[in-house]
């Protein structure tokens, strides 16, 4: 009689720890379900916070470095109205400091703005401040006046240029 109710007890014994098993996988794939959902959309949210972030910080970076170039215009174009007036024996010193300040914006991404007569005007990186008549084709660059600024495909300070309104005004 003892083996009967030991073999009661283990039948028991088992279908409890089978039942307790198949109880138990159930509640845990319901958690990872649950929680997969949630770690997959706190790493989506996590990769869209870091590309926020990069973004924020790359305008940051182009803001302060658009904001610097602004502020070092003045003192450029001193420089550049000084090596049209200095003596010969100091404007090769400042075509040399002009240049290495010019290879340093470009270390930087940063371009002069220096359109040459009869070059294409263009809006984005040009500022007509005059119109006179010339032989050179209408709406095209006579001359720069102030150099401007660029970085990428977009202006830090647009170049003051006169545009040729054509021939048929020379008088």
């Amino acid at each position: 009689m003892s083996w009967i109710f030991a073999a009661v007890v283990f039948l028991v014994s088992m279908f409890t720890l089978i039942w307790f098993r198949i109880s138990t996988r159930k509640e845990l794939e319901r958690i990872m379900s649950t929680h997969g959902t949630a770690v997959a959309r706190l790493k989506k949210d996590e990769t869209l916070r870091l590309e926020r972030l990069t973004r924020e910080s790359d305008s940051l970076k182009e803001d302060k470095v658009y904001d610097l170039v602004k502020e070092l215009s003045t003192p450029l174009d001193a420089l550049d109205e000084a090596i049209q007036f200095a003596d010969k024996e100091l404007i090769e010193g400042l075509i040399g400091v002009r240049n290495s300040i010019d290879q340093a914006f470009g270390r930087q991404d940063i371009e002069r703005i220096e359109p040459k007569a009869g070059e294409v005007f263009l809006p984005n990186f040009h500022e007509a401040i005059s119109s006179e008549p010339s032989d050179i084709e209408r709406g095209r660059i006579i001359e720069c006046l102030r150099c401007g600024w660029k970085s990428g495909e977009r202006s830090i300070r647009t170049a003051l240029v006169s545009v040729s309104s054509g021939r048929e005004d020379i008088i």
